[in-house]
């Protein structure tokens, strides 16, 4: 009996060692197993982490691109609103200035307050003088007094007003004269300018356009007859029409400065006369308002 029991006792002596080998082997099974599951969950969320942090990125990038373009599209907006208030500023400054005698541009020397000084100016230091001398020295009447003193100043004021049309004669024809040389160098454009004489009568304007247009006549059929004989008839038939060409810039080139001064003159006469009126000096505005229709 005691050899069966001893030999029993060694059998189960042996199942437990078998037993606590594969429970080893089991355990180191599950380590290896457990770890392996363990880098591959670190492995995947770092693959997640760095995916969304490169998605981050990206939407990072195409948001700042999205705001340079804004903030460039506010900086053009801006720049254009500041534009278009100055625009509409200068225009509302001009619609306020035009026909208002109050509203003017105080660096202009001409504008129609400052001529209104000058007619008072006139009229305080001179015109006073001037009619107690004739009441008193010439013993005529105040009604022939102050028509003697208001033809002086009108005499005077048609003779500036000659003068500068004859200058404005001439710087038309200089700058027409420039423009057309610049589009031809070898045209006879330069030499249609002729001295410009002293006025001396009361219509020399209208005298002074056709000196001015019988002075380009003849200096024009001067240069086609020169070319002609120089160049030869069909030479000089050439030349010829380069002159009717140039006649036609420089009427284009003279109408379109008439057009651009008499704007300019109309707004300072109606402003002038405007400020005269209001100032009390309506007889005088009245006779500059009958000189401006014989003009």
């Amino acid at each position: 009996e005691c050899e069966v029991l001893h030999q029993r006792l060694n059998e189960v002596n042996e199942t437990v060692l078998k037993s606590e080998s594969d429970m080893i082997a089991l355990n180191n099974a599950w380590r290896e197993t457990y770890l392996k599951l363990q880098q591959d969950k670190e492995r995947e969320l770092l693959e997640i982490t760095t995916k969304w942090i490169n998605h981050c990125k990206e939407q990072d990038q195409h948001h700042s691109k999205e705001n340079e373009q804004v903030h460039h599209s506010v900086e053009i907006l801006m720049s254009e609103k500041d534009e278009l208030l100055t625009r509409l500023s200068k225009i509302a400054a001009d619609r306020l200035q035009h026909g208002n005698v109050d509203i003017a541009d105080l660096s202009d020397p001409d504008r129609p307050t400052k001529l209104q000084d000058v007619y008072t100016e006139l009229y305080d230091n001179e015109w006073t003088d001037a009619f107690e001398e004739l009441m008193e020295q010439r013993n005529v009447s105040d009604t022939c007094a102050i028509r003697m003193l208001l033809d002086i100043l009108m005499c005077s004021f048609r003779m500036c007003r000659e003068i500068t049309w004859c200058r404005y004669e001439r710087l038309k024809n200089v700058l027409a004269s420039i423009v057309i040389a610049e589009r031809n160098p070898f045209s006879s454009a330069m030499k249609v300018m002729s001295d410009v004489p002293v006025p001396g009568v009361v219509n020399q304007e209208k005298n002074t356009r056709e000196q001015f247009g019988n002075n380009n006549e003849i200096e024009d059929q001067k240069v086609a007859k020169e070319s002609e004989e120089l160049l030869g008839p069909n030479l000089g038939a050439s030349s010829k029409n380069k002159i009717e060409n140039e006649k036609e810039m420089r009427f284009e080139c003279s109408l379109d400065l008439d057009i651009s001064l008499e704007k300019q003159i109309k707004d300072i006469w109606q402003r002038t006369t405007m400020a005269l009126k209001e100032k009390g000096l309506k007889i005088l505005a009245n006779d500059i308002e009958i000189l401006d229709d014989m003009y």
